[in-house]
């Protein structure tokens, strides 16, 4: 198997995306090593990481594609990692690479990649860290993530990428949204998308006064307007993106943002390893517990205080 990824990584290297398609396979299967990511990982710093996130419905995926031609425009390379739901039922998913963005499909300096969430909340899935190392590897400038459709709690985005961008429609009740906590506090940049529709300017107006002020690390974040029909406000986007990449450039802010990619990283792996060891220990006295709840015997909170003291014992 060393020797197999030793040569993938060397495809990959020279742009190869059947390569970079094989090496994130192996991640999801838990078969790429540590040394191969090692070696990944020594690129990461060589381009921009990108998370785009917002509610269902605000066309994600249409902005995406209208940002990826004018970045092809600056003949920067990109990559994009579109996450999809897994179905909670049979655990499969719909994975749409093929369905979205089809004006790239022949564009050979475009890399579009499906990757399933699997159950995981936070719009995201669990390799996506290590596929942005890969990704750097393989020499994309711009790698863009773009979550599952979420809601205001779900921000695990905002870890694993070096710009967050909020996207809001008009009509979508985001003028009220925008001065909650949650998904509105991780945001570098705020997108309006669909500026032709009506509505977008008193989006813009809402959320220019609610991002009037500087956040503590010293960024105040734009606000940007788009329609992905037409063209208008990419350039500006663009822009924004770049100003913000050139903020997170320094060294001690790379340090954190690193600190913050590992720490998330362990934490979701442990947290994986722990439910699985609960399951497989205490499965039948979960099934009991689930039944006093169900028969309105006790409240959830106090089964999982039982649950938790029993495993602890």
């Amino acid at each position: 198997m060393t020797a197999q990824v030793d040569e993938l990584l060397d495809r990959a290297r020279e742009g190869q995306s059947a390569a970079v398609g094989r090496l994130i396979s192996l991640l999801e299967r838990g078969e790429l090593g540590t040394t191969a990511l090692a070696s990944c990982a020594s690129d990461r710093a060589a381009s921009h990481v990108v998370g785009f996130t917002g509610a269902p419905g605000v066309g994600k995926s249409a902005a995406l594609s209208a940002l990826t031609q004018q970045w092809r425009s600056l003949d920067r390379r990109v990559a994009i990692l579109a996450i999809d739901p897994s179905s909670h039922i049979s655990g499969g998913a719909f994975l749409g690479d093929r369905a979205r963005m089809t004006a790239h499909a022949l564009d050979q300096g475009v890399y579009i990649r499906s990757l399933a969430a699997r159950g995981r909340l936070g719009g995201l899935a669990e390799v996506v860290p290590a596929a942005t190392e890969v990704l750097a590897w393989a020499g994309y400038e711009m790698i863009a993530v773009e979550t599952v459709g979420v809601g205001q709690s779900e921000t695990d985005v905002s870890a694993v990428v070096d710009t967050t961008c909020v996207l809001l429609a008009p009509g979508m009740g985001d003028g009220l949204q925008a001065v909650k906590a949650g998904i509105m506090e991780i945001g570098d940049i705020f997108v309006v998308t669909k500026s032709d529709l009506g509505g977008a300017a008193d989006v813009m107006r809402t959320l220019r006064s609610a991002v009037a002020t500087r956040r503590p690390d010293g960024w105040r974040p734009a606000v940007v307007q788009i329609s992905a029909q037409d063209g208008t406000g990419l350039t500006e986007l663009v822009e924004a993106l770049d100003e913000h990449r050139r903020f997170v450039g320094a060294e001690d802010r790379q340090q954190e943002k690193a600190f913050a990619y590992a720490r998330s990283a362990l934490l979701r792996a442990t947290w994986d390893m722990l439910l699985l060891d609960l399951e497989s220990q205490l499965g039948p006295f979960i099934d009991e517990l689930v039944a006093t709840v169900v028969r309105h015997d006790q409240l959830t909170r106090d089964a999982a205080a039982q649950l938790v003291s029993r495993w602890r014992s």
